[in-house]
């Protein structure tokens, strides 16, 4: 029946399966209730191509200085049970107390205001639908596979062969510095700044998650945890994406999760791995030649 169809016609895009998926696939064919349901990358409207929205990447960069900039609060901060505010007091861009007391983040100090990240536009094949399987640490401390199913489309990697490169263009509006009027001297944003914060914080997250998770557990999947290391040498560690996980997306002197509990929920004893091995998100970030 394939050959007798234009899939060129009747297809708005198309993306490689893993061997996983399509076994999955022919093994549920014939069940009337399977759906195989599917997460798709997002894609631009013109063309369906995928792409990395720059918000995202804002977003984790933002995490990575803010972590950084977290000394600047000596003590506990003043309104702790408001993360905006935290961030803004790390920012020193906390306004208040005003006449009932609250505080307020004041928008036009916050100095990522001028840092400008386009959306990171794919090359061709550069993705493929996976089995993404969620692991937990059970009331023993045993490492197991849950029976959630997930396929999603991800992007290819070096971890398993086959790494894809792309173009990130980030911008620092230094006239936004430099203007005494905006409000932003006591905090600034260079590259030099922006890249040793990123490969600190998310350097300090994988070492994390691979020695509380694995290193015990399965040496399989601690490895790919060693060579996402090896091969960041010479470039930055950045982390983005829905699978990253709770350590990567908070504050660590700062973050009050629900207290963790094997088997019982809770954050630091579970996560998502691509094949049942491959960590989620990981990318490395590379200045091109001449260019700051």
């Amino acid at each position: 029946i394939k050959e007798n169809i234009d899939l060129k016609k009747f297809s708005e895009w198309e993306a490689d399966v893993s061997g996983t998926v399509k076994n999955l696939y022919n093994k549920k064919f014939d069940q009337l209730q399977n759906q195989l349901l599917t997460i798709p990358f997002i894609r631009s409207g013109n063309d369906n191509r995928p792409y990395i929205p720059g918000s995202s990447i804002k977003g984790a960069i933002r995490t990575a200085i803010l972590n950084k900039w977290s000394d600047y609060i000596v003590g506990e901060p003043k309104d702790k049970f408001k993360a905006q505010n935290v961030e803004a007091e790390i920012l020193n861009a906390l306004y208040g107390p005003d006449n009932r007391g609250k505080y307020k983040f004041d928008m036009d100090r916050d100095p990522f205001r001028a840092l400008k990240i386009r959306d990171a536009f794919l090359p061709e094949n550069s993705t493929l639908f996976c089995e993404v399987s969620n692991f937990n640490i059970d009331k023993s401390g045993n490492l197991h596979k849950t029976g959630i199913q997930i396929i999603a489309e991800v992007t290819k990697s070096a971890l398993f062969g086959d790494a894809i490169e792309f173009e990130l263009e980030i911008g620092i509006d230094q006239k936004l510095f430099d203007n005494s009027a905006t409000k932003l001297q006591s905090r600034k944003i260079d590259i030099d700044l922006l890249l040793s914060s990123c490969n600190r914080f998310y350097s300090s997250v994988l070492e994390s998650e691979r020695r509380r998770l694995f290193d015990r557990r399965n040496a399989n999947i601690a490895s790919f945890y060693n060579t996402i290391k090896e091969k960041a040498e010479g470039g930055y560690l950045l982390r983005i994406g829905w699978g990253s996980g709770f350590e990567s997306i908070t504050l660590e002197r700062f973050r009050e999760p629900k207290e963790p509990r094997r088997g019982k929920g809770g954050w630091g004893y579970s996560k998502n791995l691509v094949e049942s091995k491959y960590p989620l998100g990981w990318m490395k970030l590379e200045l091109s030649s001449g260019k700051r």
